[in-house]
């Protein structure tokens, strides 16, 4: 079996960020499942600088396991994104360590409000949509609704998705915003 350097000179990791990789990992059994993702990973086409973001900013990725990983890239391939997985793991690293039925739960949430078609642009350009807490989600969905910006979601979504970041008091004064600017 390749040690985990071999691997990662294979897919044209510097020898720079090999060290820094081999920081976050312990002992043979990390070792050997980091191999196994990154080579999974590479097969899908991902590039080097993506499993480095992947690595560095998913604290979760480590003890992900390799078949939930595999796991979320189908779902990403259903919904016909695969030609998106490398950008959209790059602007959201955390969603390789997602549980599907989440992405799922969170999914069918925005199809109760939103046109499929709107959803699947959604899914494209904001997937990270899909990595809130459902409970959450809902509770921020359903306060805008109550507040007459439904027909506004797919936009805020689009454009202002930090407002699902929002602490409620804070919310409270960008939906009033927003309501201004929509004549609401």
């Amino acid at each position: 079996m390749e040690t985990l350097e071999e691997v990662l000179r294979k897919i044209k990791f510097t020898e720079e960020e090999i060290e820094d990789i081999k920081e976050f990992v312990e002992n043979e059994i990390d070792i050997k499942e980091l191999c196994a993702k990154i080579i999974y990973l590479s097969e899908m086409g991902l590039s080097s600088r993506i499993m480095r973001i992947i690595i560095e900013e998913n604290i979760l990725f480590l003890s992900t396991e390799l078949k939930e990983i595999e796991a979320v890239v189908n779902y990403i391939k259903e919904k016909g994104l695969e030609e998106y997985l490398e950008n959209l793991l790059e602007v959201n690293p955390d969603l390789i360590s997602e549980s599907v039925e989440k992405l799922k739960r969170n999914e069918n949430l925005l199809k109760l409000m939103l046109p499929e078609e709107t959803v699947k642009v959604i899914l494209r350009d904001r997937i990270e949509i899909l990595t809130y807490n459902t409970d959450y989600l809902s509770k921020r969905l359903a306060y805008l609704v109550e507040n007459g910006l439904k027909e506004k979601i797919e936009t805020i979504i689009l454009s202002r998705i930090e407002i699902f970041d929002l602490e409620d008091d804070e919310i409270e004064f960008e939906v009033k915003e927003l309501k201004k600017k929509y004549n609401i």
